[in-house]
């Protein structure tokens, strides 16, 4: 029951992609056109590890940790959504699926969201079971 309710907030919980000129807001229901997704990326977050509820000032602390983890890739700050909640995120381009998995147990996170260029997915970090996917081609 409990992953039949969070694959509903996955359909609706929006991600904000930042280009040079605008802020865009997408879901995996509500994809952009197709050119924002000719390269991969994943959105991430340190936020709330285990979806245990923690300070602002503990979610900035590991998010920073994150981001240093990140420091590699090509990263653009990013927001998930989910009505009146948020999480401050990271995309990052060009990270493998199996790096992102990685660093989503590492940092005690349920699931990840990726775009392999073909489709968006929600994958369980400790299990890398796509929950939700839809097909962008």
């Amino acid at each position: 029951m409990i992953e039949k309710d969070l694959i509903e907030i996955y359909k609706e919980n929006e991600f904000l992609l930042k280009t040079d000129d605008k802020e865009l807001w997408f879901s995996i229901s509500k994809p952009l056109d197709q050119v924002h997704y000719e390269r991969s990326f994943a959105i991430l977050t340190a936020w709330n590890p285990n979806n245990i509820p923690t300070t602002a000032a503990e979610n900035a602390t590991v998010n920073m940790k994150l981001k240093a983890d990140l420091s590699k890739y090509e990263i653009s700050d990013s927001i998930g959504k989910y009505n009146d909640h948020q999480e401050d995120s990271f995309l990052v381009y060009d990270i493998s699926l199996e790096n992102t998995l990685a660093l989503g147990v590492k940092y005690n996170q349920y699931s990840i969201f990726y775009n392999d260029t073909n489709k968006l997915s929600y994958i369980e970090c400790s299990s890398k079971r796509v929950l939700i996917s839809k097909n962008l081609k």
